[in-house]
């Protein structure tokens, strides 16, 4: 409804106004929150896999499907469409590509520690079962290439979240 409501001023009102509206798929990366109260999934399952010594709890069964983008793509996206001239918009971006939850969860406790046991505790919540989310509108305004596969960012972001918890832990 929101967005109704700015599509009429960018578009209808005398006093017109430029308007961008960014709707993400679920992000990741460094810098993410990845503190046990605020944390989404991703930073959540690096932290319990580098804080566990045997098994990792992870709510729910895994089936969920979600379309992750690496915070590095994302930001070079937004740049290209802040350069457009476009008075009204509204796009996602995204990866277009769907993932298994439980495929990234293994990924991660893989680049951790392979022999990590994982839990999945089926009646723990659950959010969105299926996101998938669409670029082809995205892919029209501007030309754009993935750099970060999730195997790739997912490395990273292991990476950049050992190296700052153990410089935070000094």
């Amino acid at each position: 409804m929101i967005e109704k409501i700015y599509q009429l001023y960018a578009t209808e009102m005398k006093k017109k106004i430029d308007l961008l509206i960014i709707r993400p798929s679920n992000l990741y990366g460094p810098y993410d929150k990845f503190d046990k109260e605020k944390s989404k999934v991703i930073p959540s399952i690096i932290r319990k896999c580098i804080e566990s010594k045997k098994i990792v709890k992870v709510w729910g069964d895994g089936s969920d499907i979600k379309d992750f983008i690496f915070i590095d793509d994302f930001i070079e996206i937004i740049y290209k469409l802040f350069k457009l001239n476009n008075k009204f918009l509204i796009v996602n971006v995204c990866s277009s590509k769907p993932v298994v939850l439980k495929d990234v969860i293994f990924k991660i406790r893989d680049i951790v520690d392979k022999n990590l046991s994982l839990k999945f505790e089926k009646s723990k919540f659950r959010m969105i079962p299926v996101r998938k989310i669409s670029n082809k509108f995205l892919k029209k305004l501007i030309s754009f290439k993935i750099n970060n596969s999730i195997m790739r960012g997912l490395k990273k972001t292991v990476m950049w979240y050992k190296f700052n918890k153990l410089n935070d832990s000094k």
